[in-house]
């Protein structure tokens, strides 16, 4: 694949070798092939974390480096899903918060790129994990997911707590203002 491939082609193409083989793995109920993925995932997800700049052309959520986060995170989740009705094993529900947190991760990505003041882009963090904490815990609710759940909880914990640890002290007086404002009727809701 490092042979015929480069930049961003590289990381879908350790991406998609990752998802196939633990797709497989969770298809065929084979241990197996899902910890032989671990180290292809482990490498994919490295690169994608942390070596995939800003596209050129930037759009938010509208570009490549989004649509390989998309695209990590529905690999890992399709091994998961594939073991739905199963009781799932440590190493699937690993799949599946490798999955949300992938996703969460290239939305904080993209709100860094896109915003430029450092108050807004705080404020946007916090929006950005708020968002997800809403959809998990919904839609535990709709499909009785626990994990569900439970993440959009711990999801919500996190925002409140960046808000009374971090963002109180270092954000602007109109940034605290909206900030203080959504998280209560966020609380509220």
């Amino acid at each position: 694949i490092t042979d015929f491939a480069e930049g961003r082609y590289i990381t879908v193409s350790w991406i998609a070798f990752a998802g196939a083989l633990s797709a497989m793995g969770a298809f065929w109920r084979s241990r197996e092939c899902l910890f032989a993925s671990l180290p292809f995932w482990t490498a994919a997800l490295i690169r994608l974390y942390f070596f995939e700049g800003t596209p050129v052309g930037y759009v938010l959520l509208f570009n490549a480096r989004f649509f390989i986060f998309i695209l990590a995170a529905c690999f890992l989740g399709a091994a998961y899903i594939i073991r739905r009705k199963e009781p799932p094993g440590p190493y699937m529900i690993g799949f599946a918060v490798a999955a949300m947190v992938t996703i969460i991760i290239g939305s904080l990505k993209e709100n860094h790129s896109f915003v430029g003041d450092r108050h807004y882009r705080n404020l946007g963090y916090s929006y950005v994990l708020s968002f997800y904490g809403a959809i998990f815990f919904a839609l535990g609710i709709v499909i009785k997911n626990k994990m569900l759940r439970i993440s959009g909880i711990v999801l919500a914990g996190l925002v409140i707590l960046k808000f009374y640890l971090h963002d109180i002290w270092t954000m602007s007086k109109l940034v605290k203002i909206i900030a203080g404002f959504t998280l209560g009727i966020a609380m509220v809701a």
